[in-house]
């Protein structure tokens, strides 16, 4: 059996965003490399990084806020395709995959392979022919590397180029297909951390549920809100009300905010004395009702299930601080405090971002399809208490491994067979013997009976023996002890052994089926890139 290698352990590399202040990681694009710092999305399979036309110069330190680091020894402006030696263009592709969320946004990324590395404990890790895209949108102001499995295909590209995830399993720095995820904390200093091929056992609370993923890009990882319970607020404990069945709900942490129905926002702008903006349609909080929030320090209880499970749930708990953020440039000229909740025009907008998993760790084994969610317990750094997540190695490993239960149920029948194949050799034999008796005694009676005939003669020994014999076989003692050991009398007149040990019916034992074990407002530069007029992924 073949040595699964150890989980690939990902530092948080600083905070930084525009939207808030989140945990981001180093990654370096290209041949010399080019360094930016970026967020993780939980469900995107490719890589987003800015590029030269994303800022303006009415924004100031625009690139660096964009998480571009030095190229050269100078500021980098972003993404320099002209300056690796490994880029190889496919060409301008329409950004897909959020059109819910932000169906005008017109945004397109220029995509193609080129080599990446990531730093991992003093040690940094080469990917080659990763597809990058370089994005001059707003509505994702930091780059993105996605842990997703399901490449994204282009019309001039023969082959899907395989994801971070898949490539790291393939040259053996990952176990397998799946990932821990912390986003991180800013307001309790707890960065955050990626580990793929396993997950951090000490970094969060268990929980009792198992959700399935779907596989449907951003909606990938679909968990049912039940209830959200606010305590602490001006207004006392506040619990919109959500429909008994609960809503479904993804979980993609390449959106800042919580997007939810309306009449969930209104409750909560309600209760906070949060104030809506229309044009950019955010929620902000001024400075008055900051100090009276601090004050009071709300808690947000975010009551989930699974789809298949939906009177089984658990429980995610957000401290106000983690709705405490600031909103900059583009947004604002100046940093302003705001709420990160968006409404949702409808069930495919619903969304928990990063705000959310500030609090939640999330495991992922896109393998065995499912992920878990328990509440974080911000240990600081990663602990040594690392689980790997094996592969699934073969199709035998997927369906063909027996549970405990299913184990059990075949001994079980085939301990009852045996029996059943003994018992009925043991009274086929004894019967045989019978008859091969019964009938010496009748040639010896009537042998005797014609010696009894002759003149002047008796016969004792006849006697005793026919009286012996009618006794015994009135009743056969091995006869009646079987019929009560099975419950009924055997018809085994004219059977043969043989016949009995294939007569499929006889065999035919009760047991168990085999199991198998498996286990955002858009805001318009005149060098944007648009999508009007670029080509349409396959």
């Amino acid at each position: 059996m073949l040595h699964s290698p150890s989980p690939l352990i990902l530092q948080s590399s600083g905070w930084g965003g525009n939207d808030g202040n989140w945990s981001t990681f180093q990654l370096n694009v290209g041949t010399p490399p080019q360094g930016f710092n970026l967020i993780c999305s939980t469900t995107s399979s490719e890589i987003w990084i800015p590029l030269p036309e994303g800022c303006n110069t009415s924004i100031t330190g625009c690139a660096s806020s964009r998480g571009v680091q030095s190229f050269n020894g100078v500021q980098s402006s972003g993404s320099q395709t002209n300056e690796s030696s490994s880029w190889k263009q496919i060409g301008i592709y329409a950004l897909s995959g959020y059109d819910d969320l932000f169906p005008d946004s017109g945004d397109a990324a220029l995509y193609g392979l080129d080599n990446i590395s990531l730093s991992s404990s003093g040690n940094t890790s080469t990917f080659g022919s990763q597809i990058v895209g370089g994005i001059s949108s707003y509505i994702f102001w930091l780059g993105v590397f996605g842990l997703g499995i399901q490449p994204g295909t282009f019309s001039n590209l023969p082959n899907n180029a395989t994801t971070l995830l898949e490539s790291a399993k393939e040259i053996g720095l990952s176990p397998s297909a799946s990932y821990g995820f912390y986003a991180g904390a800013a307001y309790r200093n707890a960065p955050g951390s990626v580990i793929l091929g396993g997950y951090d056992q000490a970094a969060f609370e268990p929980s009792n549920i198992t959700f399935s993923t779907t596989f449907a890009g951003p909606k990938s990882l679909t968990v049912r809100l039940k209830s959200l319970v606010v305590t602490n607020t001006p207004q006392g404990t506040v619990s919109p009300i959500i429909d008994t069945s609960g809503l479904n709900v993804s979980i993609d942490s390449t959106v800042a905010q919580l997007w939810l129905p309306g009449t969930l926002c209104d409750a909560l702008s309600d209760a906070l004395g949060l104030q809506y903006d229309n044009g950019t349609e955010l929620y902000f909080v001024n400075a008055t009702m900051h100090d009276t929030l601090l004050n009071y320090a709300p808690e947000f209880t975010f009551i989930i299930a699974a789809s298949s499970m939906i009177n089984k749930t658990t429980a995610i708990v957000l401290p106000y601080a983690a709705f405490d953020q600031q909103i900059g440039q583009p947004w604002s000229t100046t940093n302003t405090t705001y709420f990160p909740i968006r409404r949702a025009a409808n069930e495919s907008q619903l969304v928990l971002g990063r705000t959310f998993l500030q609090e939640a760790y999330l495991i992922v084994d896109w393998e065995r399809e499912n992920f878990t969610l328990g509440q974080s317990l911000h240990r600081p750094g990663v602990s040594s208490d690392i689980v790997t997540i094996h592969p699934v190695s073969s199709q035998k490993d997927r369906s063909s491994e027996l549970t405990a239960g299913a184990i059990s149920g075949i001994v079980v029948s085939m301990v009852l067979l045996a029996l059943l194949m003994f018992g009925g050799g043991y009274f086929l034999r004894h019967r045989r013997r019978r008859k091969q008796q019964e009938e010496a005694n009748r040639t010896q009676i009537a042998e005797l009976d014609g010696k009894a005939g002759s003149p002047g003669q008796t016969s004792s020994i006849g006697v005793e023996l026919m009286s012996n014999n009618i006794h015994e076989m009135s009743s056969p003692p091995a006869l009646a002890e079987k019929e009560a050991d099975f419950g009924g009398k055997l018809e085994l007149e004219g059977c043969e052994g043989a016949q009995l040990v294939d007569t499929g019916e006889i065999y035919e034992l009760p047991g168990h089926e085999v199991g198998h074990e498996m286990d955002g407002v858009i805001f318009e530069t005149s060098s944007r890139l648009s999508a009007p007029n670029v080509e349409k992924k396959a």
